[in-house]
């Protein structure tokens, strides 16, 4: 056993021993590796050292650099501003010493000039004493010796010396301005006989964005510079390459010009302000071969983000300038919102005539309007409309004018201001949020409210004053005022990219200008290589936007929210008024009628009508009804109406119930909110407002169940006339107009003529005598005396007040009438109306609310009889309107002699007047009512181009808009915004025109481009 044990010894000794070595050996290396790496880290620490010791150098280096070139950059600075001082001194001193040359004056010996000019005040009527600071001498054009010396120079230093010598001199030779030439010094001449420059110019002015005022037209410094004009069109220059762009140019302005070639044609010249972005689009020069037609210049002009289309038209006389215009319109009617036609157009929109027929045929198909309407040419044998200004948006003519200008043309200058914001003003907007509130605040204000008080109240009015007291205490303090910034993202699809390469792009364009001769075409290289790089960036950032923005998955209120706010949907009118409110009110209340009739009873029926309790699902299906959030003068919006109804339904409905059984409308209620709007949108006159009533939110609910009990009680009795069409279910203006065509055409048909009469109502809803309105209720329509009495509650002792921005009027009374925007009022016109066809003897009638359509016919040649007996019926229509308090427009209304298609009909000019009231009816070959375009013919020519015109107006708008929208998006707002339009008045499209077709197809396959993004030469 030891000897096992010694060898076991034996062995874990030598493996100690072992093991000991390859530690101290381990060891070593460690102690070895680490004394190197010491040895490189201090190595590398040494370098390191030195190179920060190099960069501290460098660095204090270009910290020196820097400060000196500061320095001498501030001295730089300093020299400018001294430089800048001095120009500006000197523009000053310039501005204030103005140079009026005056010919004429021949030189002579020992001349005294102070004394001349003397006498020239004395002669213009001014003080004798020459003024101040003024500078005369003798002006050679030549050596003194060699001259004639006929022109002396007087040098004002103070403006209004200069201004009062001027309109002097001006009105004692009687002059105008236009009479002030100018040289190439800018000095000004007093000559009595216009220059050729002056004789030649016939002009054309738009201004845009500014107050519609030309301050001056041909002053010292050019025809256009010192006025507000920022857009200016000439015809007829007369320019040649001649003329150099120098001897024509205005301080300011950049222009566009066509000349005059071979001693023929006009000339066009476009000015522009700098700061407005133009181009040009097309031009239409004259050729060897067509030196005496039509020349146009149109150019691109770019307001932030709204584009429009100025065309300058010259077009001279017994020349068709529609074809060559409808082509080119046709061919840009996707890139622009807006066009602007204007020009000499030598066509007289006063006079028929094949041209009018044709320019009024382009207007219509490309929904364009004339503005203006008075002649703006004056000759020996009268006067002439022939300077336009056609405009696709009439919204925006703020304003429009015509000025003479005697001795520099027999044409007006005719200038318009266009609404056109570059960019909005940042502009606060306070409003109530109606979707981060505190429920529970608004729940525990409710039931707080001590509701026993007011179901013991009996009064329909002490009801609603306690009522509308408590919610509208609840309603401002509950609900929460925000305040946000109008101002929009001017451009969303802008990301940090695009800015990138923006910057890229201008240091390259800084580079190319700068770089040396060697450089300059590499260095133009890189420039565009960078420009189209930017702009692929930026048409892919602006498509990627709109696909996501318009995107066809959103919901429907999200998507046509998003269309309205690019302006690819038409929004709503805006109330714009320009005048006082009292003004306007008082031109509303004229309107009126102050008498009245008294009531009578009905006859004995058994089924007299009377309006029953409601319950309460149908005040909230009335309620819910109701879509507009207009506010009426109580402050309750529906939209907190619906949010608070599941709380206050038991005490809104025992309201109208309460309101139903007393036969008492409150009279809050009855207190109308009026908006003014313009009738025609172009017209700021204060004949053109039509007044829309705002009412109170649950008065608009208490009428359309009101309503709802009316129209139900009539249809079930039939109690209205079948040729009212208006406001009925299953009728509406289609209906009216298919049967007024269908029985002329089964008389054109037999071989027969027929007159149609379309008569105009002079404000038909303003002048209802309430008393006469009841009295028919009550008679005709079989209503009970409780139920007549709430009608007669509802119109007595109705008010108004006008509101226009932040004004309001006083409180009117309205004394007849019903409230235009009311539920109620046009199903109570239809009533008072529904007697009219009674009282015709031969006509037949067809009504659609205030519209009336009056036609009469019979086989052969019977002209004289169908009018002796249309004239029959008007003097009984004369009668009724008397009794009734309506009158008819005669001015508005329009009579059509309908013969089909037959030529051996007298013409309208051989017939016999037809007369209302002593005032002769128009006869027409053509005329609008409901919405559609009547014709003598039969045919529906006119119909369709006032639907292309639709068309065209809402493609400009689309393309401008949506043209980067998804296919499926753009195919929703074709079937919105678009096919309406096709479809309205399909039935009647019958046996038109090949061309009138061929429009509708052309309109048709724009739109189909539109929503698939095809060019125009796709099949």
């Amino acid at each position: 056993m030891d000897g096992a044990d010694d060898g076991v010894s034996a062995k874990l000794d030598a493996a100690v021993k072992m093991f000991m070595e390859q530690f101290t050996e381990t060891k070593t290396m460690i102690h070895e590796m680490r004394t190197d790496l010491n040895k490189k880290i201090e190595t590398i620490k040494t370098d390191l050292e030195g190179k920060l010791e190099a960069v501290s150098k460098d660095i204090t280096s270009l910290r020196s650099d820097c400060a000196t070139k500061f320095l001498q950059t501030d001295a730089n600075v300093d020299a400018l501003n001294d430089r800048l001082d001095g120009v500006s001194h000197a523009i000053d001193s310039l501005e204030r010493c103005d140079d009026l040359i005056v010919s004429g004056v021949p030189f002579v010996e020992g001349e005294d000039l102070p004394a001349y000019f003397t006498a020239m005040l004395k002669h213009v009527g001014l003080d004798g004493s020459v003024p101040p600071s003024v500078d005369i001498r003798r002006l050679y054009s030549r050596s003194p010796n060699g001259s004639d010396g006929s022109f002396i120079k007087i040098q004002f230093a103070l403006r209004n010396a200069r201004d009062d010598f001027y309109y002097a001199y001006l009105g004692k030779h009687d002059l105008k301005l236009c009479h002030l030439g100018i040289d190439s010094t800018r000095r000004v001449y007093v000559n009595e006989s216009l220059t050729d420059a002056a004789r030649k110019v016939r002009a054309a002015a738009i201004r845009l964005k500014k107050d519609g005022k030309l301050s001056s037209v041909y002053t010292k410094r050019g025809v256009v510079h010192d006025s507000k004009v920022t857009i200016a069109c000439f015809t007829e220059t007369w320019l040649t390459t001649k003329n150099t762009d120098r001897s024509i140019a205005i301080p300011g302005f950049a222009f566009l010009r066509c000349d005059r070639k071979y001693c023929r044609g006009g000339g066009i010249v476009i000015y522009y302000k700098e700061h407005v972005g133009c181009k040009e689009v097309f031009r239409i020069e004259p050729t060897e071969q067509s030196a005496d037609k039509t020349e146009c210049l149109a150019c691109e002009l770019r307001f932030g983000s709204e584009k429009v289309l100025l065309v300058a038209v010259y077009n001279p006389p017994g020349n068709d300038c529609t074809d060559i215009l409808a082509e080119k319109l046709d061919a840009l009617i996707g890139s622009f919102e807006y066009v602007v036609l204007i020009g000499d157009f030598n066509t007289d929109l006063r006079k028929p005539s094949n041209e009018r027929a044709r320019l009024e045929s382009l207007m219509s198909t490309f929904a364009l309007v004339s503005v203006g309407e008075e002649p703006t040419f004056y000759h020996r044998h009268g006067c002439s409309q022939l300077d336009l200004l056609l405009s696709s948006c009439c919204e925006k003519v703020l304003r429009f004018s015509q000025v003479a200008f005697p001795g520099l043309s027999t044409h007006d200058l005719i200038f318009g201001s266009l609404d056109f914001d570059v960019l909005p003003p940042v502009r606060s907007n306070t409003y109530r949020d109606y979707v981060h509130f505190n429920a529970n605040d608004v729940e525990n204000e409710i039931n707080s409210v001590d509701w026993s008080e007011f179901y013991n109240l009996h009064n329909p009015n002490a009801m609603l004053d306690f009522f509308n007291s408590h919610v509208k205490r609840i309603h401002d303090q509950c609900i929460p005022l925000r305040t946000c910034s109008n101002r929009k993202k001017l451009n969303p699809w802008y990301n940090n990219e695009i800015k990138r390469s923006m910057l890229e792009r201008d240091m390259a364009y800084d580079d190319w200008r700068r770089a040396p001769p060697e450089r300059k075409t590499l260095a133009h290289l890189r420039y565009k290589t960078l420009r189209n790089k930017t702009n692929a960036l930026v048409d892919r950032a602006k498509s990627q936007h709109t696909t996501r923005f318009l995107d066809s998955t959103l919901p429907a209120k999200t998507l046509w929210k998003r269309v309205r706010s690019i302006g690819a949907a038409k929004d709503k009118t805006p109330a714009v008024c320009s005048f006082h409110p009292d003004d306007v009110n008082r031109t509303f209340l004229s309107s009126f009628t102050a008498k009245d009739f008294p009531r009578r009873s009905g006859a004995a029926t058994t089924f007299r009508f009377s309006f029953r309790t409601v319950q309460q699902w149908e005040v909230v299906n009335a309620i819910c009804d109701i879509s507009s959030n207009a506010t009426g003068l109580d402050g309750l919006p529906i939209c907190f109406i619906k949010i608070i109804l599941p709380l206050v339904i038991r005490q809104v409905t025992y309201l109208f119930n309460k309101v139903i059984e007393t036969s008492i409308f409150p009279s809050f209620w009855k207190q109308a909110k009026v908006l003014p709007l313009r009738k025609k949108p172009h017209i700021n006159t204060i004949q053109n407002l039509r007044p829309i009533s705002i009412l109170c939110s649950l008065s608009k609910a208490l009428e359309k169940l009101l309503e709802k009990q009316m129209s139900c009680h009539l249809s079930e009795n039939n109690l209205l006339s079948p040729v009212q069409a208006g406001f009925r279910k299953g009728q509406g203006i289609q209906t009216a107009a298919v049967r007024v065509y269908d029985e002329l055409a089964a008389i054109v048909d037999g071989r027969g003529s027929a007159v149609l009469l379309l008569l105009d109502f002079s404000k038909a809803f303003d002048t209802i005598p309430h008393g006469k309105l009841c009295a028919k209720l009550e008679t005709q329509f079989y209503f009970s005396g409780p139920a007549v009495n709430l009608v007669a509650s509802y119109l007595d002792g109705r008010t108004q007040t006008v509101f226009c921005d932040d004004q309001c009027s006083d409180s009117g009374e309205v004394s007849s009438g019903v409230a235009q925007g009311s539920v109620i009022g046009p199903l109570l016109f239809c009533c008072h109306a529904n007697d009219l066809p009674t009282v015709l003897k031969h006509c037949s009638i067809q009504m659609y609310a205030d519209d009336v359509q009056l036609f009469v016919g019979r086989n052969g040649p019977c002209a004289r009889e169908l009018v002796r007996m249309v004239n029959e019926d008007l003097a009984s229509i004369h009668e009724w309107c008397e009794r009734n308090k309506l009158v008819v427009n005669q001015a508005k209304s329009k009579a059509l002699f309908v013969k089909g298609g037959r030529r051996n009909v007298a013409p309208n000019s051989s017939l016999p007047s037809l007369q209302l009231d002593g005032e002769r009816i128009v006869w027409t070959e053509s005329a609008s009512n409901l919405g559609f375009v009547f014709q003598a013919d039969l045919q529906w020519d006119g119909l369709i181009h006032q639907q292309c015109g639709k068309i065209y107006a809402g493609l400009r708008t689309l393309y401008s808009s949506a043209r980067a929208a998804p296919v499926a998006t753009r195919l929703k707002l074709f079937k919105a915004l678009l096919l309406p339009h096709f479809l309205f008045g399909d039935l009647l499209y019958v046996k038109p025109s090949a061309g009138a077709m061929d429009r509708l197809r052309v309109a048709l396959n724009s739109c189909v481009r539109f929503v698939y993004g095809l060019n125009r030469y796709a099949r």
